[in-house]
């Protein structure tokens, strides 16, 4: 992209492969780039009071940054938002954990920069994760010393994650296999009705292809066999009805009818 353009000192760099871009910031300036080297968008990088930059793509016209804070200054995080029509970009700025202003599911993106991703986790300036985090479970053996983790990467498809535990080494975990697991195990005699919705909630949030199949077979599976049934009493896991209420199945789907009167 010529001399001018090279990233040095203080910059950042993200890409973004199945659209061919890349982002990248080099002093004060942030720019959005083709494999080719075609300069699509570019804009002003504060860097009052800040360091470090960080950049992840959301989408193929959206761009987000993460700022260390300077001499105790609080970090800061911003997204642009750039229109198809070439008017300026949009800017949402934040001072702050990135997760005091914006939920998880933002940056459930095709593809999150894990140097991006390991501040979205990290709320504090230290660099261990939250420890309150969804995917992460509790430590509930009673040690006195808390267990430290740092985040390293993610899958694409952001259902498994990889971290440096203190003291343990690398773990992997995942906030949705466990429970796709569990499903796929279970022998079919064992299904409940309920276990197609289950199913069908937990399915778009698993990335792996062959899981989503199988979860596929299983839903197609389990609608054929509870299609035409008509339960009689607590038909889900929490009641919420008298023993004689009935559950009709229509369209693979349960219609609860609960008893009125005397009969």
């Amino acid at each position: 992209m010529g001399s001018e353009l090279w990233i040095y000192g203080d910059g950042a760099l993200a890409t973004l492969p199945a659209a061919r871009l890349f982002a990248f910031c080099r002093h004060e300036t942030g720019y959005v780039a083709t494999e080719d080297g075609e300069i699509l968008h570019w804009v002003i990088v504060p860097t009052t009071n800040v360091y470090s930059p960080a950049l992840s793509f959301l989408s193929e016209n959206s761009l987000a940054l993460h700022q260390e804070g300077l001499a105790g200054a609080e970090p800061a995080t911003q997204i642009w938002e750039f229109p198809p029509n070439g008017e300026p970009p949009s800017t949402e700025r934040h001072l702050g954990a990135a997760r005091d202003r914006w939920p998880l599911d933002t940056w459930r993106v095709p593809v999150l920069d894990d140097t991006f991703a390991a501040r979205v986790y990290s709320s504090a300036r230290h660099r261990w994760m939250d420890t309150d985090l969804p995917w992460l479970p509790q430590d509930t053996s009673g040690a006195q010393l808390p267990v430290y983790r740092r985040f390293l990467t993610m899958s694409s498809s952001q259902d498994m994650f990889a971290v440096v535990a203190d003291g343990v080494g690398l773990e992997v975990h995942s906030p949705h296999l466990p429970s796709a697991r569990t499903l796929l195990e279970q022998p079919l005699l064992h299904s409940r009705p309920h276990d197609v919705r289950r199913i069908r909630e937990l399915r778009p949030k698993i990335g792996d292809p062959a899981v989503r199949d199988a979860l596929d077979l299983l839903t197609a599976c389990l609608s054929e066999r509870f299609g035409g049934d008509i339960a009689l009493g607590h038909t889900t896991p929490a009641p919420t009805a008298g023993p004689t209420d009935l559950a009709v199945s229509t369209d693979h789907q349960q219609l609860d009818i609960t008893h009125q009167g005397d009969a």
